[in-house]
């Protein structure tokens, strides 16, 4: 084993304080560490108020403590960190899209079965129904239609029956109050 593998094994990360580096040392590395993918001794010695002739300290140390490559070790767990709260978010977003889908499908359900034609746009109460079915199925990763394979959209068509049945409900309703109207005048 050499003496870069022996100091990242004995570390508990590799980018944590070695055994035998000093404080002095390990700060410098965090100011190195910390720069991301763009550091150089250089940046380090300026980040640090130190004249350029300290870059040369600067790269005892780093081959000394392995700098490069303990910073390497700790871009990808920085990499890793930030994918996995990526996904985490990602998983609470789809969630909360496919919570707030069911919900909106619900009201437009709702607002669709109480609706009125005079009171309730009823084309626009069905197609909140159908974004929301899109959002939902999306957002649980499935197509955004389903399979073309034999499939015809009725949805003009539902909407236009459901107008229709709207339309003949209203008018039962005037022909039965006019006849109570009629009724009551004999």
């Amino acid at each position: 084993m050499n003496k870069t593998e022996s100091i990242i094994e004995n570390s508990v990360e590799s980018w944590d304080q070695c055994p035998d580096e000093s404080a002095k040392e390990y700060d410098a590395f965090c100011v190195y560490r910390d720069m991301g993918r763009i550091r150089s001794l250089a940046k380090t010695a300026k980040a640090m108020d130190h004249p350029p002739g300290y870059k040369k300290t600067l790269w005892e140390w780093s081959k000394k403590y392995a700098w490069q490559s303990r910073c390497l070790d700790y871009d990808r767990h920085m990499d890793k960190v930030a994918q996995l709260e990526k996904e985490g978010a990602i998983r609470e977003m789809t969630a909360r899209h496919a919570r707030d889908a069911v919900r909106i499908q619900e009201m437009a359900v709702e607002a669709l079965e109480t609706a009125s034609l005079e009171a309730a746009p009823t084309r626009d109460l069905f197609r909140s129904w159908e974004r929301a079915v899109l959002v939902e199925r999306t957002s649980r990763g499935l197509p955004a239609e389903p399979i073309k394979a034999n499939y015809v959209d009725y949805s003009d068509e539902v909407t236009d029956h459901y107008l229709d049945h709207e339309s003949a409900l209203k008018e039962k309703e005037q022909r039965t109050m006019l006849d109570d109207a009629i009724a009551s005048t004999w």
